[in-house]
């Protein structure tokens, strides 16, 4: 048989609620969190963020470009891909209304040719570009042959924890994507394309970041030796 004290607090944790709850709980953890030193402060500082992602991208294997604005975006595609390639474009608002040079077909379940999808965040620690599913099918990711990603320049955070902060509340799944899949599951052998695109090419929009783009991108000058003479 209950108490009144039992019968009060019983009633009281029912009108609260779950959620209110939760919410504490979420609070009181969050400020535990603040309260400890940040974690990043042991690591290596990253000064530059455009530069370090763009040098992380492109070790992953990413080939990497720069469009001044999302209209240059159209004409960059086509530059990148056959002109018989078909293209499956993503539901992001800002890619629905563009006209492209290759054909477009809808997305459906099944093998894709070329993928044109929009990332949310760059993480510059590992040149990985973040996709929440929410705007971009997860089928979308893997099961294409190329992929085509969209980045806002100005959407780049320095680490993966700095990811978290900024996206806030995402979708069912926040998919991490670091350059083309590969895998040495078979005899110690890198196999590209396995479990992913085989190729991934990443399209950074706006931000001012020409110059760091062109910089990292560039080839390496050739050494010239001379022989010297008898």
């Amino acid at each position: 048989m209950q108490s009144a004290r039992e019968r009060i607090l019983g009633r009281i944790r029912k009108a609260s609620g779950p959620g209110q709850a939760a919410s504490a709980g979420t609070a009181d953890s969050q400020a535990l969190i603040a309260a400890q030193p940040a974690a990043q402060a042991s690591l290596r500082p990253i000064d530059d963020v455009p530069a370090e992602f763009c040098q992380q991208a492109l070790a992953a294997g990413v080939e990497l470009h720069y469009c001044d604005e999302l209209a240059a975006l159209p004409a960059a595609c086509a530059k990148v891909l056959d002109a018989q390639a078909r293209l499956t474009v993503s539901t992001a608002q800002a890619l629905a209304h563009m006209h492209w040079a290759n054909s477009v077909q809808p997305y459906v379940r099944g093998s894709i040719e070329v993928g044109l999808v929009q990332a949310r965040l760059g993480i510059a620690e590992t040149g990985t570009a973040c996709f929440d599913s929410r705007d971009v099918p997860s089928g979308l990711l893997f099961l294409s042959d190329i992929l085509l990603v969209v980045l806002d320049g100005r959407h780049l955070v320095d680490r993966q924890e700095s990811a978290w902060q900024r996206l806030g509340p995402v979708g069912s799944a926040l998919h991490l994507v670091t350059g083309p899949s590969r895998t040495a599951d078979v005899e110690q052998t890198i196999q590209v394309g396995a479990h992913g695109p085989r190729r991934l090419v990443l399209f950074l929009v706006g931000g001012g970041l020409a110059q760091v783009v062109a910089r990292h991108t560039q080839p390496a000058p050739s050494l010239i030796t001379l022989a010297s003479s008898p």
